[in-house]
């Protein structure tokens, strides 16, 4: 039982290829910790254009696998990047981060179910 994904509609958007699916997420797995690395840079470095750069890419990202709750959160990092308020970036960010943790799982065996 996934909690985080929404594995159905994940799998309407691609038009029911489960192996297309695994592709994504496989790619996406790969992807998403440089993405919250370039957070974290960011939040270090006080650039809440960086912030807001690439959690906007893993928000469109999440997005894909209906993991509303974690797209959710990269949104509220990046719009508080893009207004320059990094404590509260950071904030969402460790929900984030939280968040990330408890979908890893979920997009291996999205992975290994094609």
């Amino acid at each position: 039982m996934m909690q985080e994904i929404d594995y159905e509609s994940a799998l309407a958007r691609v038009g029911g290829d489960r192996e297309l699916l695994a592709e994504l997420a496989a790619m996406f797995e790969e992807e998403y910790p440089s993405l919250l690395d370039g957070v974290r840079t960011g939040l270090r470095s006080a650039s809440g254009t960086s912030v807001n750069a690439a959690a906007h890419q893993l928000k469109g990202l999440l997005a894909q696998f209906g993991a509303d709750h974690a797209r959710d959160a990269a949104y509220r990092v990046e719009t508080a990047g893009r207004e320059g308020e990094l404590k509260e970036a950071a904030e969402a960010f460790a929900e984030l981060e939280r968040l990330m943790e408890r979908l890893q799982p979920e997009l291996r065996a999205m992975i290994s179910a094609a």
